[in-house]
């Protein structure tokens, strides 16, 4: 994940699904007219799709299996149908024992991972032009895929799905640590600029 279906063709990878809505719908543009700015916008959102995507997930969900692995299971379904959650649950001690293993999930990794989630933050302080957003006078790929990333560990108001339950203790205390940072408050302003409130949480 994620996949896209798009004219009956699944296109995965983020990287990929962006490239083919914009080919489709080019207004407003995501990739900077701006031949400087483009190379930018572009090099931010590889940094963060390979250096943060991970490291932001596993530093929410990896704590949880550890604790909760019926948490980790809601966090991980949230926005799936109720079907996938009903699917997952008689097999949730091998899914956790094939998820700690797939992603390498342990102490050492989860710390090391919170040094890279902090330098993603700190990378977003530096890199903020005057307008705001990271590459240019408006928002591009790179915002969206830093924002969207990010999205996990900050749980902006208009994230488009409402959680299945409130963090846990261990996982709040550790999201509160990084609240005044000035990169978690900027994903907080661009969910704010550019997400609606979802027709999910309007119910």
């Amino acid at each position: 994940m994620p996949i896209l279906f798009l004219d009956g063709k699944a296109i995965g990878d983020s990287t990929r699904i962006i490239e083919a809505l914009e080919q489709r719908h080019p207004e407003p543009a995501l990739y900077p007219r701006d031949d400087g700015a483009r190379r930018r916008a572009l090099e931010l959102e590889d940094f963060f799709d390979e250096q943060l995507g991970s490291a932001a997930r596993s530093v929410v969900i990896g704590p949880m299996f550890k604790h909760d692995p019926e948490q980790a299971m809601n966090a991980l379904t949230t926005g799936m149908p109720d079907q996938a959650r009903s699917t997952i649950r008689p097999v949730l001690p091998l899914f956790k024992r094939f998820y700690k293993f797939r992603h390498r999930i342990n102490d050492a990794k989860l710390e090391a991972e919170r040094v890279q989630v902090k330098a993603a933050l700190d990378r977003i302080e530096r890199e903020l032009q005057p307008s705001g957003y990271l590459a240019g006078g408006g928002f591009s790929v790179a915002d969206l895929t830093a924002a969207a990333l990010f999205s996990p560990l900050v749980r902006p108001p208009q994230f488009e799905y409402l959680p299945p339950a409130p963090l846990p203790e261990y996982v709040a205390s550790y999201r509160q640590s990084l609240a005044n940072h000035a990169g978690f408050q900027w994903v907080l302003e661009m969910y704010r600029r550019h997400r609606g409130v979802s027709a999910e949480l309007r119910r």
